[in-house]
């Protein structure tokens, strides 16, 4: 009986461990499949979406990556990531605050020092969809967020708003850059375009 690859198996172990089920490395595709349909179950069971496939570099990977970013499958923070990864239009890392000593105070956070859900206000919320990121990309780039300076303050105004912005989507398009009182041009029109990206909650 034909065995299973190296790489396949690896890459089930990801998945699998998750529900406590080990995959030996000499196994044969039958037994390889029953203990995938043995996790899939326990999955179901904690109240997750049944995976039908493997994901592996079959045909249609592409499409259950995107079910897993849009919450339709249930998945390891390992392949959580490799969903990520995987997805163009997803950024490498955010993370956005804003606020001021006696009003309110605003933070977005994605994929941050290796917490992959979709982080606002402390509060985990769905991954925007494609449309939205796409949207928002493409208004970071009409009002040129990228070539903002890396600090913008006001140092004769105490008790100001405070703000950082980290931003890394590629290796060509990335800002760091944080203030107090005093914004880069555009920056109304910035956290207009965060607030689309979540749906319209507050980030003001």
């Amino acid at each position: 009986m034909k065995k299973v690859s190296k790489q396949d198996i690896e890459d089930a172990r990801v998945f699998t461990e998750d529900y406590g089920i080990s995959i030996p490395d000499d196994i044969n595709e039958a037994d390889f499949d029953r203990l995938i349909d043995k996790a899939n179950i326990k999955m179901q069971k904690r109240g997750g979406a049944f995976i039908t496939s493997f994901i592996s570099s079959e045909e249609g990977t592409e499409e259950i990556y995107q079910d897993i970013i849009d919450g339709k499958i249930a998945a390891s923070e390992e392949l959580m990531k490799t969903a990520i990864n995987n997805a163009s239009y997803l950024p490498k890392k955010i993370s956005i605050s804003i606020g001021g000593y006696g009003g309110s105070n605003y933070s977005l956070k994605f994929n941050d020092d290796g917490v992959v859900p979709f982080d606002y206000n402390g509060e985990e919320r769905p991954i925007p969809t494609e449309k939205r990121w796409n949207k928002f990309w493409q208004k970071l780039d009409k009002l040129k967020v990228w070539g903002w300076e890396r600090k913008y303050y006001d140092p004769d105004v105490l008790d100001a708003t405070q703000w950082e912005v980290i931003i890394i989507y590629d290796g060509n398009k990335k800002i760091i850059s944080d203030g107090s009182n005093y914004y880069p041009k555009g920056f109304k029109k910035f956290l207009k375009a965060v607030r689309k990206l979540i749906g319209g909650l507050d980030f003001s």
